[in-house]
This record gives C-alpha cells, sequence and structure tokens, in this order.
C-alpha cells in the first residue's frame, strides 16, 4: 500500500536486459553471504506458490559440515528472489548466489568475499550478518582486513548492503551503545525494516 512496487517492476526490465541465454549478467545477479545452509525445496515451494521463477545456486567456503538450515538463509534468498522476478522464464530473473559459512568467524567471513570478487557472478552483495564494533570485534579486522576488500569491490562497481540488526544503536548490548559491522563501513549500503502504519487496520 506504502509503495507502488508494480511500477518499479515495469521499469525495472529485470534482469536480463541484453536476453544472455545463460541468465541474468552479473549486474543484475545477487551475492548473499550467510552463516548455514538452507532447504533448496523451502525456496522453490515459496516461489512457485507465488508464480515467481527462481535461478539460485549455492558455493560452500571453506570446507564441508555445514550446520543446520539456517532460518535467515531461506529468508534471504526468497525475498532478494521475489524483489527481483521476472515472474516468467528463469533465465530472466535475478540470479540468487548463496555464499554459506561453516562457522561465523572473521576470517571465514573475510573468505567468502574474497571468493565472490574473484568468481564475478554478481554485482550486489547482501548479508544479514552482523557484530557489534565495540563488542567483540577487533577494529584491526574491520579496518585492516575487511575495508580493503570492500574498498576493492566499491571501486570496480560493485554495490554492497547489510543488515543494521534489530536494535537499533544498542544492537546486541542492552542498552550500551553500538552498531554493526559491516553495516557501519562507509562502503555498504546499511538496510533496516520498520513498521509502516497507513491506517487503524495497519
Amino acid at each position: 500500500e506504502g509503495y507502488d512496487y508494480n511500477a518499479l517492476q515495469r521499469l525495472s526490465h529485470c534482469c536480463n536486459e541484453w536476453g544472455d541465454a545463460s541468465g541474468s549478467p552479473p549486474e543484475s545477479s545477487i551475492a548473499l553471504v550467510g552463516y548455514g545452509n538452507y532447504n533448496y525445496s523451502d525456496a522453490t515451494t515459496f516461489f512457485n506458490n507465488y508464480g515467481m521463477a527462481w535461478n539460485l545456486s549455492s558455493y560452500y567456503i571453506n570446507g564441508t559440515g555445514f550446520p543446520a538450515v539456517d532460518g535467515e538463509a531461506p529468508l534471504d534468498v526468497e525475498y532478494s528472489g521475489a524483489m527481483s522476478n521476472s515472474y516468467g522464464a528463469w533465465q530472466n530473473t535475478a540470479q540468487i548466489i548463496e555464499y554459506e559459512m561453516p562457522n561465523n568467524q572473521y576470517a571465514t567471513y573475510a573468505d567468502a568475499f574474497n571468493v565472490i570478487v574473484s568468481q564475478n557472478y554478481a554485482k550486489v552483495v547482501s548479508t544479514s550478518y552482523g557484530w557489534e564494533e565495540n563488542v567483540g570485534f577487533s577494529g584491526t579486522v574491520a579496518t585492516g582486513t575487511m575495508h580493503p576488500i570492500f574498498n576493492n569491490m566499491v571501486g570496480t562497481g560493485w554495490t554492497l548492503i547489510a543488515a543494521s540488526g534489530d536494535s537499533g544503536a544498542s544492537a546486541g548490548c542492552g542498552d550500551a551503545t553500538a552498531a554493526l559491522y559491516p553495516a557501519v563501513d562507509p562502503d555498504f549500503l546499511a538496510a533496516g525494516g520498520t513498521q509502516l502504519l497507513l491506517d487503524s487496520n495497519g
């Protein structure tokens, strides 16, 4: 009700403007960085239910032994696919590439972004991951390891998006001030949800 999404879809020519038979090009494909695996059939059931197409693939970072299905992974896959859907052939829908990590270590996170750069399958990266920058997260990791990777990506045409978290400025530490990294990195667009009440019915 609050946004004319249909108008955006009509203007966006999602998502294979050049008609490449192999599917959407990197410029209209989306890389997702997450912890754990997701059930492929859960995602395809979602797309089927709403009459959507899908173009999904996954890559495992640093080996095997991935944890059980993660609640955020299917959510990220389904909603990024829904927001970039042609409602037609899979070739004309944005490719969604899930980069799955077996642990939540900073080094693995850095490896994921390096793999994304080397493969160059997408030019948009989104992650719902985040750590409190002043609680348990080393500034050296942020400025010395991660930020140079992000600088290189932005300088070569990537768009980086990260979740701002569910707790505003007090993410993860009660009433103390904290912000989530990498959402606070200047190379990222920090994305957060809100609630819009349009009338008495919500």
